[in-house]
């Protein structure tokens, strides 16, 4: 809520004398298909990923602006680049906060205030591995360029370059982490998939 996004804001203003910025990590993949998914649910997707995003610009956005800079930085996903029918409704709310994020660089960008998303691919964590079973990690690190998902250490490291001065002059971005999930493609794969290659010969 946004009375209580407020209140936490003010509380670590109090305890350190200011802001330079936030990093918004929350966000929840339901699935639905477009036949299966009502108006209510898409409403409440939406609610999930992308309100709380709108709320801490509002609230913290002209903040940063009027002491002179800082960084808004968000989590989207991978997911956001492709159609994915068992989650329209997921990636239709990342792909928006991804455009929120470049309307947010420009805004505020006069200001000092650098806005960036990072967009994982499949991250390991508990509710990962109930949701993909134990070999899930395995089988998906199988369609990546580099053999392997992400480490929530992985997503963590690229948060903390964009809000470093090494990432000064990089606002409006979406960096993907994703193994190389991305960079494939769809036919050909990689050179492992010699298979995939002889096909379309």
């Amino acid at each position: 809520e946004e009375a209580t996004l407020r209140a936490g804001i003010e509380r670590a203003v109090e305890a350190y004398g200011r802001i330079d910025g936030a990093d918004d990590v929350i966000g929840r993949a339901v699935r639905g298909t477009v036949d299966e998914l009502d108006l209510g649910g898409w409403r409440e997707v939406f609610r999930l990923n992308l309100d709380h995003a709108y709320a801490l610009a509002h609230l913290l956005g002209p903040r940063l602006a009027a002491q002179g800079g800082g960084t808004l930085t968000y989590v989207s996903s991978v997911s956001a680049r492709y159609g994915a029918f068992p989650t329209p409704a997921y990636v239709a709310a990342k792909s928006a906060l991804n455009s929120l994020v470049r309307t947010l660089a420009t805004t505020y960008g006069k200001d000092g205030v650098r806005a960036n998303t990072v967009s994982p691919g499949v991250t390991i964590s508990s509710r990962m591995v109930r949701l993909m079973g134990e070999d899930g990690a395995a089988r998906w690190a199988a369609r990546t360029a580099l053999k392997r998902v992400n480490e929530p250490s992985d997503v963590a490291a690229a948060i903390a370059f964009l809000v470093s001065d090494a990432a000064r002059t990089i606002t409006g971005h979406d960096l993907v982490v994703d193994g190389g999930t991305s960079a494939r493609d769809p036919f050909y794969g990689d050179r492992g998939d010699a298979s995939l290659a002889e096909d379309m010969r």
